[in-house]
């Protein structure tokens, strides 16, 4: 498979330390393979003067970013930073290399084509006879004698210690970064064993290293001899206390699953679609279907009108049981996902085969870039939390093309269906002492319009419109926003 054309959400991380002769260089090169991509430089106060070269590029490039910490702190504690800061904004593909030009750009695209099918891609230097060619024995022996050590003590195949990586953070659960501790060298190795414990698979592309022509190797003897007790601690810790380096099953299986809804989520919105577990759903759900087609329907209707054409492509992200979607796939092409097998089915049996239904949830949707002209939804975003819907949002906005626009219904925290059941719950859980919800939780409820345009412009969304009116009796706010970067 190839990637996708447009790298918008990858972010390229090079760590600096006395890199003053490369970095010119190796910028040029990355930029050359990725033009559209962002890159990000952390230099750890580098006594040659890369933090000031770094500085001075940047007013070149508005997508080159560079950090620059209080002294050297370490390789491994340089790459989470830069995960983190990936997660943070919301990029789906994390490159990670060397600034010493011993990586070359040159191997970026089959990075990228592996990255398709694999959630973490390595650089392997043990694939080719001359991958190592021209280095001298101390190197080659440090880097022969890590490989076998990793693979002998922690079973890892591939390359452990090389930093030439590729993560599809869209595919792999943050908290699994937070399972390693190395902030050195160690990082590496450590690193890659989580991933492999928790199930994800690693592709391999083989690269050459060049002899070392920039500098000198920065790996000194006390360095060796810490990542070797680092490795016998992590080769201890695995057969010893195995579970404190996975992540809980559901997290897993959510990330991996890449199109069937599994774990936790989808067992409560199963329950909350089937009524099952609920005491007083027949009263509630009967109540909820009259809303959605008196009041929600006509309003949705009416929003889609204002936003698209007729025939235009669309993604119902989250669409439940469909009571709302009548008139919508009579006049608009719709897919429809949802995580829940339960809703899928309601959907079907009142659309039929008129709509292509996905059983997805909205972290990793499995369509290509900017596949729709737009996308709606109706009470969904306010049931994750404030972190989740930065995910859900640039998801969202990933798959949405740069010309079209989203339609979110959303309630607000004084909306007249949140006060009523607000009540419903309050005389259910004070009076009746019924513990049961009668929906999931809604952590998101909108607070304001300024609240919601920070949201989604921290997302590369730009709010074009709020509405909230008599129309469905104030039930919910219509969030119109479009990519900032096809506004009209």
């Amino acid at each position: 498979m190839t990637p996708a054309t447009d790298l918008s959400d990858t972010l390229v991380f090079l760590p600096t330390y006395n890199e003053a002769g490369t970095v010119r260089d190796v910028y040029a090169m990355v930029r050359a393979e990725l033009p559209d991509a962002d890159i990000l430089f952390i230099d750890d106060s580098s006594p040659d003067g890369t933090g000031a070269i770094l500085d001075a590029m940047t007013g070149a490039d508005p997508r080159l970013q560079v950090i620059h910490r209080p002294g050297k702190l370490g390789i491994g504690s340089a790459h989470r930073d830069a995960i983190n800061m990936a997660y943070n904004r919301g990029y789906r593909l994390l490159l990670t290399m060397d600034s010493d030009l011993a990586h070359s750009p040159h191997y970026i695209r089959e990075f990228l084509a592996l990255s398709v099918d694999y959630p973490v891609v390595v650089g392997t230097r043990f694939e080719m006879d001359d991958s190592l060619a021209g280095w001298n024995a101390w190197r080659k022996l440090l880097t022969l004698g890590g490989h076998m050590l990793t693979r002998f003590l922690l079973g890892i195949r591939q390359d452990a210690t090389g930093a030439f990586r590729a993560y599809r953070l869209d595919r792999i659960p943050r908290a699994t970064f937070s399972l390693v501790r190395a902030c050195d060298y160690a990082f590496f190795f450590e690193s890659l064993h989580v991933l492999m414990l928790n199930g994800f698979d690693v592709g391999e592309v083989r690269i050459q290293l060049p002899p070392r022509t920039y500098g000198t190797s920065k790996m000194r003897i006390r360095d060796v001899a810490a990542g070797f007790i680092q490795l016998l601690s992590q080769a201890v810790r695995v057969r010893a206390r195995r579970q404190l380096l996975l992540l809980p099953r559901e997290s897993t299986a959510c990330a991996r699953g890449g199109g069937t809804g599994s774990g936790a989520v989808q067992a409560e919105w199963d329950r909350y679609w089937s009524g099952s577990q609920r005491a007083g759903a027949g009263i509630y759900d009967a109540v909820a279907a009259l809303c959605r087609r008196l009041l929600i329907r006509p309003a949705l209707d009416r929003a889609l009108a204002r936003s698209f054409a007729p025939g235009a492509r669309l993604l119902h992200a989250g669409c439940g049981g469909g009571q709302a979607d009548e008139n919508a796939v009579s006049r608009f092409r719709v897919t429809a996902i949802d995580i829940s097998p339960v809703a899928l089915a309601r959907y079907g049996s009142l659309q039929g085969r008129r709509v292509p239904i996905v059983c997805a949830d909205l972290f990793r949707l499995p369509f290509p870039d900017g596949a729709f002209e737009g996308l709606y939804n109706l009470g969904v975003m306010e049931h994750f939390t404030s972190v989740e819907l930065d995910r859900v949002l640039s998801e969202l906005r990933r798959v949405l093309h740069s010309s079209g626009c989203m339609v979110l219904f959303w309630p607000p925290r004084f909306g007249f269906s949140v006060l009523v059941l607000r009540l419903v719950h309050f005389i259910r859980t004070r009076l009746l002492r019924r513990q049961a919800r009668l929906h999931p939780a809604e952590p998101s409820l909108l607070r304001s319009r300024r609240a919601t345009a920070e949201l989604l412009a921290r997302n590369g969304l730009v709010l074009e419109a709020f509405r909230f009116g008599p129309g469905d009796l104030f039930l919910q706010v219509v969030v119109v926003a479009r990519p900032a970067d096809g506004r009209q």
